[in-house]
């Protein structure tokens, strides 16, 4: 099981029915290992040992041939293209692939003089997968997915993807514009209340702020579940749930920040600049601490990942200090821009109250942006096996699957 993977450095620890046979060390030379009876390991240098050691190279270069910018590609596997197929009807699909493992096997059977085990093993895996037409449909759909967010593959994969049966098409269709437009109409709520009770009375600005900052939070967690190839209302509506506490706790301390000015008497435009940079730098840490938090909630109760106490911990650390610097530079930023709306004649409470807001809002979403971005969680994607290879804590999954 690979838990670390880089350029220079590739460490690796043994385990077999959850018991581990080795700690976790550093890959050295080329070694062939064998594991008896589940319990006994044996290590000896490859190079002692020519026939695996030319098995194993055979199956690397075999690999290394049938990646493509998806991954492990398991129509080349067997030697077929996988855009020819997909323009066939599903019974076509399933007759070529049928004969094309029959070609595959007879090649690289072990028996055969020159086959190789673990080629015969791939091609069995990619046959497992492709013969049957559910597992096969969401391989193209998985595949689509991986495209890249500026292709279109990646939202044909959301919005029309394959399916076995057509009758299920616009119900899927229908619920996936659900999610995302709900999304973008919290988001867009969100953002109205904080503008529109930015110059109002201390209640209703603590509740434009709770209530705004939760629902911009909200949404944009919850368009970005939206937008994962098996996404569910069920999930989608957690996901977004989720994402509003936090948001409204971020919305809490901002909120909280700006009344103590007001109690205190003191007009936004005449803080100094290292008074704003303090505000907006204590603020969007508290904030980027909630949307840490929130997004490992969401891995825990949306996604069903382990998350430990140290890795929230550890998220929640980072997601501070990514607040503060971003913070920081944003209250300094909407200071300076604020006192020159107030210096305008304009509305100076409201003006400045309402721009400040929607400075530090924007300051919340670059933090929540980066946090998530950084411990993997609504943008999903390759964040997540980034992490795993960073972490030596964590077991990594499989390229092939």
């Amino acid at each position: 099981d690979y838990l670390h993977r880089g350029d220079y450095k590739f460490k690796f620890q043994l385990i077999t029915n959850k018991r581990e046979l080795t700690e976790i060390q550093p890959w050295t030379r080329n070694k062939m290992i064998e594991i008896r009876n589940n319990i006994t390991l044996f290590e000896d240098d490859l190079c002692n040992h020519p026939t695996e050691k030319k098995l194993a190279f055979q199956h690397n270069d075999f690999v290394k041939q049938k990646v493509n910018g998806s991954g492990l590609d398991l129509y080349a596997i067997l030697e077929m293209s996988m855009k020819e197929v997909r323009g066939k009807t599903l019974e076509e699909q399933t007759h070529e692939i049928k004969d094309k493992y029959r070609r595959s096997m007879r090649k690289h059977h072990p028996d055969k003089v020159g086959g190789n085990i673990k080629i015969a093993q791939e091609i069995i895996m990619a046959n497992e997968i492709l013969e049957n037409v559910e597992t096969r449909i969401r391989y193209h759909n998985l595949v689509d997915y991986k495209g890249g967010w500026l292709s279109t593959s990646v939202w044909k994969s959301i919005f029309w993807p394959d399916l076995v049966d057509e009758d299920d098409r616009y119900s899927i269709l229908r619920k996936r514009l659900f999610m995302t437009l709900g999304s973008l109409i919290a988001i867009g709520a969100g953002f109205g209340a904080i503008v529109y009770t930015g110059g109002l009375a201390l209640v209703p600005m603590m509740a434009g702020s709770i209530g705004g900052f939760g629902l911009m939070s909200g949404g944009i967690t919850g368009i970005s579940r939206s937008l994962c190839q098996d996404c569910t209302p069920g999930d989608w509506a957690k996901t977004s749930g989720i994402g509003f506490i936090g948001g409204a706790l971020t919305g809490g301390v901002a909120g909280g920040a700006f009344a103590g000015i007001a109690g205190a008497g003191t007009q936004l435009a005449t803080l100094t600049i290292g008074q704003q940079v303090g505000i907006g730098g204590t603020t969007a840490s508290a904030g980027g601490v909630f949307q840490s938090v929130a997004s490992d909630a969401d891995r825990k109760c949306v996604d069903k990942e382990k998350v430990t106490w140290k890795e929230v911990t550890g998220h929640a650390i980072c997601g501070a200090l990514v607040g503060t610097a971003v913070g920081a530079v944003g209250g300094a930023v909407g200071g300076e821009l604020a006192g020159l709306l107030a210096r305008s004649n304009a509305d100076e409470v409201a003006a400045t109250a309402a721009f400040r807001r929607i400075g530090v809002n924007s300051g919340k979403r670059i933090i929540q942006s980066l946090c998530e971005e950084s411990v993997g969680s609504v943008l999903n994607s390759t964040t997540n096996s980034i992490e795993e290879r960073l972490d030596i804590t964590r077991e990594n999954k499989s390229c092939e699957k």
